[in-house]
């Protein structure tokens, strides 16, 4: 990353592209930059942790959960698209107790979301969250419906059914110091699962995913990616009346997509739109593609049970 802020006239040139590309080499890194440089920081002290708030941006405001690996940082390019017509929020939750379930873990977070907009004073806004955060989502447009206007889910499924060898890895997970990147064979499957998706041309933004992934703390990712709603929770998904846009993307899985499919078939009000060639990461990989949905989106009409047929061929 460069050390030196951006010149006006390169953030110019980033702020021109059309159509559906991604920024050029050499200038997405810079709008990072300038994503971090230009943020505002808050603190909530809460009882489980503090909760961190990156906000970005003008307008009104968009909550961006992240998955469960990674960070704000990700999302720059999507932010700086939209920040001169909205304010973007991001959230960093603090670990549980320990002590705490899954499904505990899930209502724990979503009262901590409800509070840090709270103390924002932030009234109904539309959240976009990936993976396990599409959870802690619902799970406050449940409890706290005034706070939630549209949701954008992606990647997210009610219940992942586990293989044993994946539920003993998550056991040992959660005693394992260290960071994901610290692993054998991380570094060789996220590239298997990922690489495919970014721009042949330009290497260093995977890298620059790469990283970032690998700094998650073990333990923080095994907590978030093996929340668990109660068996009851996903009955309520019916009883929601807020719009629900699911971004399906190719790479998802056979997993993901099932529990993609089950969870649009529980919600009343739900359109579900297809990203072709975009991965996990459309945020990261193809940002314009990705804003032009959720203008879409938030600004037109609801349209109850607009589904997509079938994946693209």
């Amino acid at each position: 990353m460069p050390d030196i802020p951006p010149t006006p006239h390169t953030l110019s040139g980033a702020t021109s592209l059309t159509g559906e590309g991604c920024p050029p080499p050499l200038v997405w890194d810079e709008v990072v930059e300038a994503f971090r440089a230009g943020r505002d920081e808050f603190v909530l002290s809460t009882s489980w942790g503090e909760v961190q708030l990156w906000e970005f941006g003008e307008g009104a405001p968009l909550l961006f959960l992240g998955g469960p690996a990674g960070n704000a940082d990700l999302f720059a390019l999507t932010a700086w698209l939209l920040r001169s017509e909205r304010r973007s929020l991001f959230l960093t939750l603090p670990d549980a107790p320990r002590t705490v379930s899954a499904a505990s873990r899930l209502a724990g977070w979503g009262e901590l979301v409800a509070q840090t907009l709270a103390a924002r004073e932030v009234g109904p806004l539309p959240i976009y969250a990936v993976g396990t955060a599409g959870l802690i989502a619902l799970q406050l447009a449940l409890e706290v419906p005034p706070r939630v206007s549209h949701l954008i889910l992606q990647g997210t499924v009610p219940r992942l059914p586990w293989t044993f060898t994946e539920r003993l890895l998550l056991a040992t997970g959660r005693r394992s110091p260290g960071r994901l990147g610290q692993l054998p064979l991380w570094g060789r499957i996220v590239e298997a699962n990922h690489r495919p998706w970014f721009p042949p041309f330009d290497a260093t933004r995977w890298e620059f995913l790469r990283a970032n992934l690998a700094a998650t703390p073990i333990q923080r990712y095994v907590q978030q990616v093996s929340i668990s709603p109660p068996a009851e929770w996903t009955g309520r998904l019916r009883e929601l009346r807020v719009p629900v846009l699911i971004v399906r993307t190719e790479g998802e899985g056979t997993r993901i997509t099932a529990g993609q499919e089950a969870l649009s078939a529980l919600l009343t009000d739900v359109r579900v739109e297809w990203m072709h060639s975009a991965g996990h990461f459309p945020y990261l990989t193809h940002p314009h593609r990705l804003v032009k949905l959720m203008r879409e989106f938030l600004t037109s009409p609801s349209q109850p049970l607009r589904r997509a047929a079938a994946a693209p061929a």
